[in-house]
């Protein structure tokens, strides 16, 4: 049997998202990284930035984005 504590699993980090996410998956050598979208889209998205979508380009790993709601 396996133990699947989360608690063992959690990482915290500071930065720029695109650049942690991007950095922990490969330290990981993760298989899938899941993680969560605000939603933004038009001039709002472009001019704040899409985090998800920058992660999306760049990571080498399958991601689950999960819509908000």
């Amino acid at each position: 049997m396996t133990d699947n504590n989360l608690r063992d699993k959690l990482h915290i980090k500071a930065g720029l998202p695109e650049q942690v996410i991007l950095s922990l998956a490969a330290k990981l050598n993760a298989d899938l990284m899941i993680i969560g979208s605000v939603g933004n889209v038009g001039i709002k998205a472009k001019l704040i930035g899409n985090t998800a979508e920058k992660i999306m380009r760049l990571l080498k790993t399958d991601l689950l984005i999960l819509p908000p709601n």
